[in-house]
């Protein structure tokens, strides 16, 4: 009899929400072995800019090839794309520190970190845009947030949150920094060269000189600063 693993949808974009359940056959060990597999779907979903329905597709091909039955509960029409599909931002710095921790100089792992930490944010940020917009009656600015593809983070983070709670993280100056550092590291990640091995990811100046690597002090930072953002989010 195959076990039975169920891709779920939850509404509750509040607190921790595992995005699989499993059938009571199932041991610790072996789902947390599946987890790990779900995250590293995901972040290469990520990476390569895949819909919803592409990363569903490919993380259930990956479970039935282990000869797992898998039942899909999420509806055709997505309201919040990774955070339905994939972990809330707890999950995703759970992840974060989870891959530093196993192996903190290689760099797929490094590059998953930053890839956690950058879509914590984003999630983050929409979700607390969204919900306060949507509470203040302006469903237009809600709209705007969750259907504007021109809008970037640091909008978001700046005279959006300023419009929604007249709060920015742009006077949170080593925040903003950090903001600025993970998003650019994120991008150095996704344009990497195909012959590159991860070890040549950098940060450089506007002179040429290199401010950060791929490595494990900076990816420690960008834990810890994601973290700090999160909390200024909460705050709010």
């Amino acid at each position: 009899m195959e076990k039975k693993i169920t891709i779920k949808e939850s509404k509750d974009r509040c607190g921790f929400v595992s995005p699989l359940e499993f059938s009571d056959d199932f041991s610790e060990d072996e789902k947390t072995n599946i987890l790990n597999l779900y995250f590293q779907e995901m972040v290469r979903a990520l990476i390569e800019n895949k819909n919803e329905e592409e990363f569903v597709e490919s993380i259930k091909n990956r479970l039935r090839s282990n000869k797992y039955t898998v039942i899909q509960s999420v509806s055709a029409t997505l309201t919040f794309s990774w955070n339905i599909l994939g972990p809330l931002p707890e999950m995703m710095m759970y992840s974060a520190s989870k891959f530093l921790k196993e192996n903190h100089a290689w760099p797929p792992n490094l590059a998953a970190v930053i890839i956690f930490c950058i879509n914590a944010l984003e999630i983050s940020v929409n979700i607390k845009l969204i919900d306060k917009f949507n509470t203040m009656g302006r469903s237009d600015k809600a709209r705007l947030v969750k259907d504007d593809r021109s809008l970037s983070l640091e909008d978001k983070f700046s005279w959006l949150l300023t419009d929604a709670f007249n709060s920015s993280l742009k006077v949170q100056n080593i925040l903003w920094t950090w903001l600025d550092n993970i998003k650019k590291m994120r991008n150095e990640i996704i344009h990497l060269k195909k012959d590159s091995d991860g070890t040549d990811i950098v940060l450089k100046d506007k002179e040429g000189n290199i401010v950060h690597k791929l490595d494990e002090v900076f990816t420690k930072n960008a834990i810890e600063h994601t973290q700090k953002i999160l909390t200024f989010l909460e705050k709010l």
